[in-house]
């Protein structure tokens, strides 16, 4: 889910029911009270993707995500499509990128008025049946670059958590997972380099 701001709205898109099940495509807005199912179509049916809300573009941003719930496995699907969503349609705006993948985290910064992007993993015919990332990209609301990484970079990451400190204007990630292994401790963005701080 994302804020927006803007419209005072909490934006919910898909998910699934469960491990190999196929994934859920529809559009639901939170005002407070009540939640309201979107008629507008939008992106295929998928979980595990990463949501974001850019306040100075006034849209929410959505990055790949898999169509069936899955870990491993020939039949997982992984998107690298980005959609942005302005509260009445979703707007299909780039296929290039970052490569597909799912389990990745997202965060605005509104310092730099990107939104940034790290991790994740992406099927493969390895064999754990995927594989994990580590590469940062920067959506400037055209277009994807990467971020070349300077620092101690958090690694090889999936599920991880991310925000936006307005206040030390840093890009944080916290945990996930490695693997069968979880992930601990924090680490900083502060648009030059990352630094572990726990």
């Amino acid at each position: 889910m994302a804020y927006d701001s803007h419209r005072g709205k909490v934006v919910l898109l898909g998910g699934s029911p469960g491990r190999g099940k196929p994934a859920f495509g529809d559009t639901w807005e939170w005002d407070g009270k009540r939640w309201t199912k979107m008629t507008a179509s939008g992106p295929a049916a998928r979980a595990d993707f990463a949501i974001a809300y850019d306040s100075r573009r006034q849209k929410v941003v959505l990055f790949g995500g898999q169509g069936v719930k899955q870990d491993v496995g020939d039949d997982r699907k992984d998107f690298s499509d980005t959609w942005t969503w302005d509260g009445k349609i979703w707007e299909k705006v780039s296929d290039s990128g970052p490569s597909a993948r799912k389990g990745h985290c997202m965060a605005f910064d509104s310092g730099t008025g990107d939104v940034i992007l790290y991790g994740g993993d992406a099927a493969s015919k390895a064999p754990a049946g995927f594989e994990l990332l580590q590469d940062m990209w920067r959506w400037d609301g055209k277009q994807w670059s990467e971020i070349k990484q300077i620092g101690t970079p958090p690694g090889k990451l999936d599920l991880s958590g991310m925000a936006y400190d307005k206040i030390r204007q840093r890009i944080v990630v916290y945990g996930g997972t490695r693997g069968q292994d979880l992930a601990e401790g924090t680490w900083e963005w502060d648009g030059k380099q990352w630094k572990q701080i726990g």
